[in-house]
């Protein structure tokens, strides 16, 4: 690497070794944790998101000595309860009785979305008080809104929002976030934080379930 006497820091993001398996390249997955490996080596610290990414770091011979949690913090004066819209979320499901389930990120199937498609379906097949909002943008929307769609089951597509259309303004009274992400990113622990400042449900998942304190989600 350039200037090797100068001190460096990486920070380690999102698991490819993973993404090689998921689209069928198993086999470059051990050479994929090698090079990782060589280059976060040459550092002095690899920051990582969470514990559980420090965890998986170390079982793939990553030197514990070298890895530190790179702790974030959620401004509060967006992401607030105070920030809920009751109108907006009328005005896209209509009924303020129903249990809003929220989907925030890429619109890409790594996101495992087939998952959520089917899961949604099968819930829309024995109840009838549930709407699922898909907040974001990505290649996998056409053939997911067509699945929906096909399947007469009810879904809202907001696309890409930001400012003072964040999706946590949807989740008034009645509200859970849905991830069912298997492949993590650096950015995750972020909506984590975003949707706990927010006071919306969520699910606990390995890499943020040691934000989430039991009988207390979110």
């Amino acid at each position: 690497m350039f200037l090797p006497s100068v001190p460096r820091v990486s920070s380690y993001h999102t698991n490819i070794a993973l993404y090689a398996k998921h689209f069928g390249y198993s086999f470059l997955s051990p050479v994929i944790w090698a090079l990782q490996r060589n280059f976060h080596g040459q550092c002095a610290k690899t920051m990582c998101p969470s514990p559980s990414t420090s965890r998986a770091l170390i079982e793939h011979q990553f030197p514990e000595e070298k890895l530190k949690i790179w702790n974030r913090g959620v401004d509060t004066q967006l992401f607030s309860p105070s920030k809920r819209r009751k109108e907006l979320r009328e005005s896209w499901i209509g009924n303020d009785e129903m249990v809003l389930l929220l989907y925030v990120g890429r619109v890409s199937w790594e996101k495992n979305l087939k998952s959520l498609s089917q899961a949604y379906i099968n819930l829309c097949s024995v109840r009838n008080d549930v709407h699922l909002v898909i907040t974001g943008d990505g290649p996998a929307r056409p053939e997911l809104e067509a699945t929906f769609l096909e399947n007469k089951v009810r879904v809202t597509f907001t696309g890409y929002l930001q400012g003072n259309h964040q999706p946590t303004q949807l989740m008034h009274r009645r509200g859970i976030s849905c991830r069912l992400r298997f492949l993590r990113s650096f950015h995750f622990p972020f909506q984590i934080r975003d949707l706990r400042a927010s006071r919306i449900r969520g699910s606990s998942f390995r890499s943020s379930r040691h934000r989430i304190s039991g009988g207390r989600r979110m």
